[in-house]
């Protein structure tokens, strides 16, 4: 539903944790709407409400929310901050907000303790308080074996499957599973998987030939999942509410079951898959000549992580697979030259991840370089994506695909000004070119990542949508996800499209929903992942007592600095009241804070030395103080 009366707009209410919150409109023509705490009325994340914009700026909207049409969530979780005399417990929940109490009634026989993680239904709503009612106690926030568990249930993943679900699943073997009938035999074609070495499931897998014209024969082959999951079934029905796997650091809650995810739709080495094949001629400037798309069987001759394939290449270990792995390499940065000559930036970053124990207490980090097997493999993704969208459009077939639009003008002015702050020289009416050209000189830049990470905020978030309106971040008219039916419906109903022409799905519904569920997993794994960032914070200050980190401040905004701890990727902040004994003059052109008896500044760029002097599990915080 869009407009109901002049000036009155509904929409999904997403509320941040400090209390403010944003509504998307049902009415696709316009923006999200900025909702401050004090016009929440009442109203919790996922509640769908009608609102009215009052104001307007350069960043966006605000409005304020004046009805609930309706509540979503029936129940939450939250955490015990405080025991009542009454013997009543006051709970916090980020889907509430700090600006609200939760009061979780008295139970009989069971004493509140402070860190407790409580799953409760809600009975009533007010502007200031939220009351509840106990459903279920996981157990206490000194306990990391419930992490998961507990963002499972406050996210309201799906994790067990219906029995009918399961039953269909296992109804499918090996042996019954294999059909030839219309498919094309590339079993002795040799492929290859390249994937993260705790990759759960494989659903793509490569293979590529050169011939006497210099041409290259690429071929991406994906999981034939549409195989297995017809539409309409049980399968079809679960995969559809989940909309995607949802990843967390101890393991997977997958769209499909592991009969199928982790196994006869999982393109394992040495056996015999079901797959759709991506067949493309390129010329030696990477042109394509031609292509089709075939329902096929292949056999994977080699499983290889990208840290494996990486040594291949490097002369570091021997495969029988290394002059494909070559002309992989060699295509790819063919590809990758087009992309960035069509304006495509390039944001290269290494990934982080926490290495945990038998009891899910992080014990360390590692370090995941952008090297070039992920490069091409993404390469090679991203091309059959496009294809695919292309080729859809061009058989005038409707079709989900993966917008990302324009970011809003005021943003890439700010994106601009912070790049000129940490020292990058920029023109005064930046173009295409020059956005590319910043990331070109920040590449080894220590810099790099805090561009990137800012330049990403600038954007707008990248959705699904019946409409195309092109890919902004990968400077592409048309694109489509495709390659990961294991792990995404999207891509599911994109294989029906391509090979069922009497499949005609609900394409409006499915992009709405498939979006909504993608923000909801991936909120899940960052509460998860931040909550074990504090958790390694914690054991490094018990390790060593006084711990100093040297850190550069990222940002400064009017109420403190901003600084990121490079090694997990986690930022901190300290408030302008706590950066000395004077008063601080902000400079807001220059983001510069000065010191009005020292003269001290603090500007972007600037190293520091920090210290932790606490870290509250309750409220997912950790409070710093500034060594000077």
């Amino acid at each position: 539903m869009s407009v109901k009366k002049k000036g009155i707009l509904e929409g999904k209410l997403s509320l941040h944790s400090k209390g403010f919150g944003f509504v998307s409109p049902t009415n696709e023509d316009h923006d999200d709407v900025f909702i401050p705490a004090s016009q929440l009325k009442g109203s919790i994340d996922g509640d769908i409400v009608e609102i009215v914009v009052v104001a307007k700026s350069a960043k966006g909207f605000e409005g304020k929310v004046v009805r609930l049409v309706k509540r979503e969530r029936k129940k939450i979780v939250g955490i015990v901050v405080n025991v009542l005399k009454t013997g009543d417990a006051v709970i916090y929940s980020p889907v509430v907000g700090e600006e609200r109490d939760i009061i979780l009634n008295k139970v009989a026989k069971k004493k509140w303790r402070q860190g407790d993680r409580v799953l409760m239904q809600i009975e009533k709503t007010t502007p200031g308080k939220v009351f509840c009612k106990f459903s279920k106690l996981f157990g206490n926030i000194d306990d990391p074996t419930i992490d998961t568990e507990v963002a499972i249930a406050e996210y309201d993943i799906r994790k067990d499957f219906p029995k009918t679900v399961l039953k269909e699943a296992l109804s499918f073997n090996q042996k019954n599973s294999i059909k030839k009938e219309d498919r094309v035999d590339l079993t002795d074609l040799t492929c290859m998987t390249i994937d993260p070495v705790d990759a759960k499931d494989y659903d793509d897998a490569l293979s590529i030939t050169k011939d006497k014209k210099g041409h290259y024969h690429l071929g991406v082959h994906i999981a034939d999942v549409s195989h297995f999951v017809k539409v309409g079934s049980a399968l079809d029905r679960e995969a559809f509410k989940r909309s995607n796997s949802t990843y967390f650091l101890d393991g997977v809650v997958p769209m499909l079951p592991h009969e199928l995810s982790s196994d006869l739709c999982s393109l394992k080495e040495k056996v015999t898959r079901l797959t759709a094949s991506a067949l493309m001629e390129f010329d030696s400037k990477g042109n394509l000549l031609k292509y089709k798309f075939v329902r096929s069987i292949i056999k994977s001759k080699k499983r290889f992580t990208y840290e494996e394939a990486k040594e291949v290449l490097d002369g570091k270990k021997e495969s029988d697979l290394i002059n494909e792995l070559n002309l992989l390499v060699e295509l790819a940065l063919i590809l990758k030259k087009q992309r960035k000559e069509r304006g495509s930036v390039e944001l290269s970053m290494p990934e982080i991840k926490l290495t945990l124990d038998e009891k899910k207490v992080p014990n360390g980090y590692r370090r995941i370089e952008y090297d070039i097997t992920h490069q091409m493999v993404e390469e090679f993704m991203l091309k059959a994506n496009e294809l695919v969208a292309k080729h859809l459009l061009d058989q005038g077939k409707d079709a989900i695909f993966r917008i990302h639009e324009e970011p809003n003008p005021e943003n890439m002015k700010e994106f601009y000004g912070y790049a000129r702050l940490i020292g990058f020289q920029i023109p005064p009416e930046p173009e295409e070119k020059d956005l590319i050209t910043l990331f070109e000189r920040a590449q080894n830049s220590p810099l790099l990542e805090q561009l990137a990470i800012r330049f990403i905020r600038s954007m707008k978030l990248a959705v699904y949508s019946e409409n195309n309106i092109g890919h902004f971040g990968l400077a592409l008219e048309n694109y489509t996800h495709f390659t990961s039916p294991i792990r995404r419906y999207s891509d599911l109903v994109v294989h029906r499209l391509l090979f069922d022409k009497n499949y005609t799905p609900n394409l409006k519904l499915i992009s709405l929903w498939c979006t909504e569920q993608e923000r909801k997993s991936f909120k899940a794994e960052m509460s998860v992942i931040k909550l074990k960032k504090l958790r390694y914070l914690e054991k490094i200050i018990s390790e060593t007592k006084d711990k100093i980190f040297s850190v550069t401040i990222t940002n400064i905004k009017p109420m403190g600095i901003f600084f990121d701890l490079d090694f997990i990727g986690f930022e901190g902040f300290i408030h302008v009241s706590n950066l000395g004994h004077e008063y601080y003059h902000f400079d807001d052109k220059r983001r510069v804070f000065t010191g009005d008896a020292t003269g001290q500044t603090y500007s972007i760029g600037k190293p520091i030395q920090v210290m932790i002097e606490s870290i509250d599990l309750l409220l997912g915080e950790c409070s710093w103080s500034l060594l000077r």
